[in-house]
């Protein structure tokens, strides 16, 4: 027979107290009165061996029920046989190391608090039973089962980690780990601070031949504030252009924040300081104005100061600051003479590299270096061409299409199926007026201050009617009087494609007079730049892409952070212009990394920890409880984490508990007690 609880066998030394009431009560004699000494002897003589021997049954059956009172409470059972079973019991602990988990309770720190428990239950268990560690990193050698010892010195290297795994993820590998052993016995402790963000109980899945205990740790201070996102007003970054960087802030506790300094840093250099006033549960976004004065890739973040919680106080994002813009005009190489309405928007700026080439002298092999290519006033569209403009719009490049008096509408309309524009009909010469601008597209959206009702818009006196299609994904620009397209946008790989329905001559519309017509080109090619992601987050985020990169050589391409000397070579593919290169989720420490290629930078890579550990709401033992039942979860319990593992049911199914007969017993001697003392009169 062995103890769940054999410290409460120290509680035996209550024996004592039946004990000393036999001996100060039962044998003290009581005063009769006699009127002859004779019968005083007699009586006595009578009755002291009975007395003696119903005050020692009293004495015994006290003796035993206070025994088996403590047995019951120390829980004793009868070890099974393993039967040739390898191994007793196979245990999976699931100890949260998040960092949610480092907050504080009364008590400590809550990842020691959990390490501590789980090393306290360990002991409590079998030497011949098994063991598995599971955390947030998911790592390869927390996949197996343990012996005690190994078990343990994996539990002292634990540490906090910016992974985040909900706890249906977690409950499916360690079903995987124990539906693998061949105990008799399998249970799951999950030592966690059940924030609402990762606890999906609807996605998790019950099996009965594990048994499942739940022991939730709570923190004192549920108050934080971090930075949730940032992001710009416009889609393209310039040289000596003022910014506006948009930074969303969340606040979780229950305190009105005021006056809070918000900092940003580029390179180093501090940019820009602000402050922000936040409500209880509130979100606020505050606006950081400043100017670009250098080109190139920029490292960013902004800060703010909140304790105790600190790894969302900085939000770290990268993107470059374009110099140049490419813009390539491909016209009619039969009529070289004719007058280019696009060549006088661009040719003047410096900000643009511009270059005009013929429809039939184009080097394909270049495209990939330009942003933007305008086709203008060609009269047909070849099918190579076709094929090399599409391929140059699915790998990122836009693509402005604006047709000739006279064209062959067949050869447009193949260029338009491979990027999936509605194609052209035929030409209507019914004047018309563009009545409409869609100020939510991109290229117009922020550019007007105020649009007044009677604004003046361009007049069109002949143009292409554009067939419509639900399925082309087409979204109007401007929009003529009779409602069809005047201008239409389309998006095609990662690349886009603006359609115009007439040519730029004066004889389709005055178009070209017009102070849209400048801007549109304009926030065409701004919008042409591959802005790229503005920042990554740490294990969802595993790759990047470039975008008409060569990769041609014996080159590998390396990350590196320049302030702490962490690098590493990264694997990349290339298909079709497109490269992707391939982080395999070795970053794991937020900050600003660059990504090189034959020693120079080609991109800036923004990492930051995700956001679900913010979200510091957890659920309570009655909101796990509500789960349990709610979701039928029939398999999972709730413990305190200073119960020990024996105190949370975990007997064999071949081991025989008898508290039960302990108390059983108990009820017998007691009753035993009172018939004694009512029925054996003295």
């Amino acid at each position: 027979m062995k103890w769940v609880y054999p410290e409460f066998l120290y509680a035996l030394a209550i024996l004592a107290i039946p004990i000393l009431i036999h001996l100060l009560n039962f044998r003290r004699f009581k005063k009769v009165r006699f009127t002859n000494v004779r019968f005083l002897r007699e009586v006595k003589q009578e009755n002291r061996s009975r007395n003696r021997l119903r005050n020692l049954l009293v004495l015994l059956m006290r003796l035993l029920a206070f025994s088996l009172l403590v047995f019951a409470f120390a829980q004793p059972y009868v070890p099974g046989q393993a039967n040739g079973i390898t191994g007793n019991k196979a245990v999976s602990f699931y100890l949260d190391n998040s960092f949610s988990m480092d907050a504080v309770s009364s008590d400590g720190r809550l990842l020691e608090l959990a390490k501590q428990s789980i090393g306290k239950k360990v002991k409590h268990f079998n030497a011949a039973d098994k063991f598995q560690l599971i955390t947030n990193d998911f790592e390869s050698r927390h996949q197996r089962l343990l012996n005690r010892e190994d078990f343990l010195e994996l539990l002292d290297e634990v540490k906090i980690s910016p992974a985040s795994r909900s706890l249906a993820e977690v409950l499916f590998r360690q079903y995987d780990v124990l539906s693998n052993s061949n105990a008799v016995s399998k249970q799951s402790f999950l030592l966690t601070d059940f924030q609402k963000s990762v606890t999906n109980w609807a996605e998790i899945k019950t099996d009965s031949s594990v048994q499942v205990v739940c022991i939730p740790l709570q923190a004192q201070e549920k108050s934080n504030v971090y930075v949730d996102s940032v992001w710009f007003d416009h889609p393209v970054r310039q040289l000596n252009q003022q910014e506006a960087l948009n930074v969303r802030l969340v606040n979780t506790g229950k305190n009105t924040l005021n006056n809070l300094p918000l900092k940003l840093f580029i390179n180093g250099q501090q940019k820009a300081l602000g402050s922000f006033s936040i409500a209880p549960g509130g979100t606020v976004d505050t606006v950081l104005r400043f100017t670009h004065t250098t080109p190139g890739i920029q490292r960013a973040e902004v800060a703010i100061t909140d304790h105790p919680i600190t790894f969302d106080d900085r939000y770290y994002f990268s993107y470059k600051v374009a110099d140049r813009i490419f813009v390539l005009n491909i016209k009619d190489s039969r009529n070289d003479a004719a007058q280019s309405y696009i060549a006088p928007v661009f040719k003047n700026d410096a900000f643009y590299l511009f270059q005009q080439t013929g429809d039939r002298n184009i080097d394909y092999s270049r495209l990939g270096e330009f942003n933007l290519i305008v086709l203008e006033n060609l009269p047909e569209i070849s099918s190579g061409m076709a094929r090399e403009l599409a391929r140059f719009v699915e790998n990122g490049g836009s693509l402005f299409v604006v047709p000739s008096a006279n064209i062959d509408v067949q050869s447009y309309n193949d260029l338009f199926g491979l990027v999936r524009a509605n194609p052209y009909q035929k030409l209507d010469t019914t004047r018309q007026k563009v009545v409409k601008i869609n100020l939510d597209h991109p290229v117009y959206r922020n550019v007007f201050e105020m649009v007044p009702e009677n604004i003046d818009l361009p007049v069109v006196l002949q143009h292409y009617s554009i067939r419509q299609s639900i399925r082309s994904g087409q979204e109007f620009l401007l929009r003529l009087q009779n409602g069809a397209p005047f201008l239409t946008g389309y998006d095609h790989g990662k690349g886009k494609v603006y359609v115009s329905s007439v040519s730029l001559s004066s004889d389709f519309s005055n178009f070209t007079r017009h102070a849209i017509y400048v801007t549109s080109l304009l926030r065409m090619a701004e919008l042409s730049v591959p802005s790229g992601k503005l920042f990554y987050v740490i294990g969802r985020d595993g790759s990047t892409e470039l975008s008409g990169f060569n990769t041609s050589g014996e080159h590998a391409f390396k990350v590196k952070h320049p302030d702490n000397g962490f690098e590493f070579i990264a694997s990349h593919r290339s298909v079709g212009g497109r490269t992707s290169v391939l982080l395999h989720h070795r970053i794991q420490e937020a900050g600003n990394y660059q990504l090189e290629w034959n020693k120079e930078a080609v991109a800036g890579l923004g990492f930051n920890y995700p956001r679900t550990e913010s979200e510091l709401e957890a659920l309570s033992k009655n909101d796990i409880k509500a789960a349990i039942e709610t979701y039928r979860l029939t398999n999972f319990s709730i413990a305190d984490i200073n119960t020990s593992a024996r105190g949370m049911g975990s007997v064999r199914p071949d081991e025989t508990p008898l508290w039960k007969w302990c108390i059983i017993f108990v009820l017998i001697f007691l009753g035993l007690e009172v018939l004694l003392l009512r029925l054996w009169k003295g």
